[in-house]
């Protein structure tokens, strides 16, 4: 069990309607092997119009992987921004945050 989420998300960009806003997801390997077959899944709604899996490359131990994403909001209001990261061998680790796009 991990106590922190080893994934952080930055958002780069003013949200609003139909604009591109670049998005960072980064995530650290927490464990003393090398995490293989691992993806990152953003998800929003409003934010995206479907989850978009990102297979990430094998990840040594304590290395870090950044993925930059451009996402297009295509509603207004305070939006939530989730972020799984898949691996058979961990479960259920998710971070979020919030992002308040304008029209």
């Amino acid at each position: 069990m991990l106590k922190d989420p080893p994934i952080t998300v930055n958002v780069f960009d003013e949200a609003r309607v139909n604009h591109e806003m670049t998005v960072e997801l980064a995530f650290v390997n927490p464990v003393s092997e090398i995490l293989r077959d691992c993806s990152l899944t953003p998800s929003g709604t409003g934010l995206l119009q479907w989850e978009e899996l990102t297979k990430l490359p094998d990840l040594m131990p304590n290395n870090r992987v950044c993925v930059k994403l451009i996402i297009v909001p295509h509603k207004s209001g305070e939006r939530t921004l989730l972020v799984g990261f898949d691996r058979a061998s961990f479960k259920d680790i998710k971070t979020s945050c919030i992002v308040n796009v304008k029209p």
